[in-house]
Formats: C-alpha cells, sequence, structure tokens
C-alpha cells in the first residue's frame, strides 16, 4: 500500500476505498509481514494455463522499475539473482528481468564492433541529407556521426553506427528536421537479430561468445 500510495499520489483512506469497491478481484497476500494486492485468480477448474515464450527485458541501473519500491521491491527477486538482503535489491549494474522477474545483471562493453540500426522517420527520407550525418554534427561538445546511411523504403533508413552518446540517431536525424519514429537494432558487432521474434531469447554460440571479448 505504501509503495501504491508513492506512485498514485493517492491518500492511505482513498487506497482502502479503491480496495473496498474491487472486492474479490484483488486477493490480498502477507509476505515476510508485507501485505501485498494481486488478482484474485481464475477457475481452479479450468486447467493450466498454456506456457508462453518468457518476456526479457534488459532494464538500466538505477530504472523506476527496480528502485521506485520501498517495501515490496524485494518480491521482483524472488531467485535471490542479485545476491542482496531480501530489503535491499537495489542494484548498481542494468538488470536482467524474465517475466518481471530480476533473472541477473548485464552491462554494456564497447568493441571495435559497429551496430546496425533500422531508422523509421516521420516523413520519407531525402538522401542529399545523408552526406550531413556522415560528416557528424556536434552534440554534448562531441562531433557525432554515423559511418553509413542508406535507405531501405522511403521512410525506413538503415544506418551503421560506432559511437554511443546518448539517444544519438533520434537526436541527430531531429538536427537536419527528422522525427525519428521507431528504431530496431539489427546487428551489434557479430550479433545479428535475425527473425528472433519480440520478447525471445536464445542462447549464444560459441563463434559469439568469442566475439565478444575485450578488445585488448
Amino acid at each position: 500500500m505504501k509503495d501504491f500510495g508513492w506512485w498514485s499520489s493517492l491518500t492511505r483512506a482513498d487506497i482502502l476505498r479503491g480496495l473496498d469497491l474491487v472486492g474479490d478481484r484483488l486477493r490480498p497476500d502477507d509476505l515476510d509481514g508485507v501485505r501485498v494486492w494481486g488478482p484474485a485468480g481464475g477457475d481452479a477448474d479450468a486447467g493450466p494455463t498454456p506456457r508462453t515464450p518468457p518476456a526479457v527485458h534488459l532494464v538500466q541501473a538505477y530504472d523506476e522499475y527496480i528502485v521506485g519500491y520501498t517495501q515490496t521491491k524485494y518480491v521482483l527477486d524472488l531467485s535471490g539473482s542479485t545476491k542482496n538482503r531480501p530489503t535491499d535489491v537495489t542494484v548498481r549494474n542494468h538488470v536482467l528481468l524474465i517475466d518481471g522477474q530480476v533473472a541477473g545483471r548485464w552491462r554494456r562493453t564497447l568493441t571495435r564492433g559497429s551496430a546496425i540500426i533500422e531508422v523509421t522517420l516521420d516523413r520519407p527520407w531525402d538522401p542529399p541529407l545523408a552526406a550531413k550525418l556522415l560528416r557528424g554534427v556536434m552534440l554534448d561538445g562531441k562531433r557525432a556521426k554515423l559511418e553509413r546511411v542508406y535507405p531501405l523504403k522511403p521512410m525506413l533508413v538503415r544506418v551503421v553506427l560506432r559511437q554511443g552518446i546518448n539517444r544519438q540517431i533520434r537526436r541527430m536525424f531531429y538536427e537536419i528536421g527528422y522525427e525519428v519514429k521507431r528504431l530496431v537494432r539489427t546487428r551489434i558487432g557479430n550479433l545479428r537479430l535475425g527473425d528472433l521474434p519480440r520478447g525471445h531469447w536464445r542462447p549464444l554460440t560459441k563463434a559469439e561468445l568469442r566475439s565478444l571479448d575485450p578488445v585488448s
């Protein structure tokens, strides 16, 4: 209730009235002395729920999903993957979530490889503007530039990036008068997205793992 009040800015009295209104659609549980509410669940005679592929998310360090809770954040780490005390799972590194549960940590390591990204724009692409992106524009006191730009469709271009400036692609296209509607990173170094569906994952091959070794 404390967490919900913090997120919603509702008073305790308002939250209690809301719980009365939803009735038995929410079920209370006590977890280590903390009262939490969740969906009441379906019909026990309906049989098991069909299994769906796990939802996998890479969450940045200090994301609100991790640090926005004070009482119940330990519920996100039932496996103890972060190896912290149950009441203190705030982590410094980025977090891997599988079906909403903390399953590990991840970090970004820059290598000599490049990233290939498909960029959906708000209007048709004007090819002569590619020269400006290749020469570079100033962002945060640095010259941000792309290695290659080539069109795929009237409003879809593919770019090759070797830098890592914050929100670089969106900001670079904004500088030349475009709004980026969607980004899809199709390759990082030797790792290719291929036809992997959204939210799915696969083990890396030995060759892919070797390609991730830090550059000496």
